[in-house]
């Protein structure tokens, strides 16, 4: 299926009509190295303003695939597949002008006025930003992003690709909108964000917030377990403590971790249904539910 999914990807680019880049978080390690190394690619690094030569080495970078490296896909697909570590996109424009048209959506500003830097180097950002609806193990299916700020930020794009959290190929749907769209307005001063799109963002953040404290904060309780397992649990587990009008990230958190030790439906096989009930009509906090727990 993936040699499929890539050959049509990389059609346009072996008739010459566009040019194929990998967009490479270099901090993300395989098998024990920086994945930049591994694929022995060179690039532009998108913080390049940002702060001098130590911020430029993190990343993200901008790097142009050659034929080679296209025509054995698969060598580059078995090292990144389970890796959130790139993506790749396909574009008419030169490697200079596609770095300049992404760094002008680096920097994107907030309701409150405050700025941030827009991470869609990250595979599950930009699924959620751009939308992946066929994306059964992204959290939040998106798009993040309107119309019109979609449109603006894809125009030089013909496709893009991502793996998903199962390791298979995810191809976005970009809406190519043909020689138009490169005449679209860009952003000069960023993307302003909705209070509705920040907290989407956020949202789209907690399953890995809560995955990364247990490891760090409760290492027995998840030692051997697989990411991917642990993360659609902790997916199942959010919409579970939610339904009980949980909403605290400490609860949430708590929630969680019960589920793993305990397994999935532990509420509903170890809690009487009147304590339950109390739960989720808020008259019982969740730390005195617990002591319920049988």
């Amino acid at each position: 299926m993936s040699d499929q999914v890539f050959e049509s990807f990389f059609n346009d680019v072996k008739k010459g009509q566009c040019a194929a880049f990998a967009l490479v978080d270099p901090l993300v390690k395989v098998d024990g190295k920086a994945v930049m190394s591994r694929i022995e690619l060179g690039g532009m690094s998108l913080l390049d303003d940002e702060g001098g030569a130590a911020i430029q080495e993190i990343g993200p970078f901008l790097v142009p695939l050659d034929h080679d490296t296209i025509n054995n896909f698969n060598t580059t697909h078995a090292l990144v597949r389970y890796k959130p570590c790139m993506t790749v996109l396909t574009s008419g424009l030169s490697l200079t002008d596609l770095h300049r048209h992404l760094k002008s959506f680096l920097n994107v500003r907030l309701p409150d006025k405050s700025e941030m830097l827009l991470a869609f180097w990250d595979p599950m950002i930009l699924a959620g930003l751009i939308g992946s609806p066929n994306d059964n193990t992204l959290y939040v299916k998106g798009p993040i992003l309107d119309k019109v700020q979609r449109d603006a930020f894809l125009a030089p794009m013909d496709n893009w690709l991502y793996w998903d959290r199962a390791g298979n190929p995810q191809t976005l749907v970009l809406n190519r909108l043909g020689e138009e769209a490169r005449r679209l307005p860009a952003f000069p001063n960023g993307l302003t964000l909705s209070d509705n799109q920040l907290d989407l963002l956020v949202e789209a953040s907690v399953p890995d917030n809560i995955l990364h404290f247990l490891k760090k904060n409760q290492e027995p309780l998840v030692y051997g377990k697989d990411d991917g397992m642990l993360y659609g649990l902790i997916v199942r587990q959010l919409n579970a403590a939610r339904s009980y009008g949980l909403r605290n990230q400490r609860d949430l958190v708590n929630f969680c971790s019960v589920a793993i030790a305990f397994g999935e439906g532990f509420e509903r096989e170890r809690v009487p249904l009147e304590t339950l009930n109390a739960l989720s009509q808020e008259r019982l906090s969740f730390d005195d539910f617990l002591k319920h727990l049988a």
